[in-house]
């Protein structure tokens, strides 16, 4: 178990991945490294391209200063995960890959951990005979340890746009911890729903403890076709649809400036002193 350092000033070429003389890119820090090994990124923005990494540990700054950046909302880039652990990085500026036409986009599959995460400005677009998932794609088992969504939203000129989607019938499960969620885009970037399954049984669990979820749009969001979605100790804000909820409320979580991206509570919020220790 190895550490691998990247940097914005390092040199794929010339590098040897170390602390004093990194490699340039996340391609080669996958390609140089192996299972178990740590890629450690400096801070600075990165390319967010398709691709497929096997069990490492991504090691970000912070995720203030660290990015990976798929260059705007009109990109297509999948990420497939096998037993990764990402942590402190901010992923921004994807529109969702397109695995065939009009069948499902999604910008993250497979096993992975994120912790202290943030994901922004991100889009998704469906068409009239499928389905659009603005975040993740299918056959996958997420955890989402206190990271922040926000600015997700649909593509425009579109029928559907979905938060998560669960497809195919493998174990499937999104856990959901001390996370912020804000889904406040308005007119045709809004989101049609929280979850959305095709063809298949809903995923084995979807657990969001200590969770807020905030929809600013005037609108309500609804859960879509998961109809079995287990809570406790959280806050559905203009949330609609069925949910199995333990010590859960819907009031206002009162952000200090959600439009401002500060997302933290203000001293009146009533999720304050609610929650439970994890």
């Amino acid at each position: 178990m190895a550490n691998f350092y990247i940097s914005p000033t390092g040199n794929d070429t010339t590098g040897d991945g170390s602390v004093g003389n990194p490699w340039l890119t996340i391609a080669k820090g996958v390609t140089g490294s192996a299972t178990d090994d740590t890629i450690n990124l400096a801070a600075g923005t990165y390319s967010w391209l398709t691709a497929t990494i096997g069990a490492r540990t991504l090691q970000g700054a912070s995720s203030a200063t660290t990015f990976i950046d798929a260059g705007g909302t009109a990109a297509t880039q999948l990420w497939t995960l096998t037993n990764n652990t990402i942590n402190d990085i901010t992923f921004q500026n994807n529109g969702g890959y397109h695995q065939t036409t009009g069948q499902w986009r999604g910008l993250i599959k497979g096993a992975v951990t994120f912790n202290r995460c943030i994901f922004t400005n991100i889009r998704v677009d469906a068409d009239s005979i499928a389905y659009g998932v603005a975040l993740f794609g299918y056959q996958s088992t997420m955890t989402f340890n206190r990271c922040l969504f926000y600015d997700i939203g649909g593509g425009g000129g579109y029928n559907t746009a979905y938060f998560i989607c669960a497809r195919f019938s493998s174990p499937q499960t999104f856990t959901f911890n001390n996370c912020t969620l804000d889904f406040s885009l308005t007119g045709s970037n809004i989101l049609n729903g929280f979850g959305y399954i095709v063809n298949h049984t809903p995923p084995q669990n979807l657990v969001m403890n200590n969770t807020i979820l905030n929809n600013r749009s005037g609108t309500t969001l609804v859960f879509g076709s998961w109809t079995a979605v287990t809570s406790s100790y959280s806050d559905y804000y203009n949330m609609s649809g069925t949910v199995t909820a333990t010590n859960s409320i819907t009031s206002d979580p009162l952000l200090i400036d959600p439009a401002s991206a500060d997302f933290r509570l203000r001293t009146s919020s009533p999720c304050i002193g609610t929650g439970t220790l994890l």
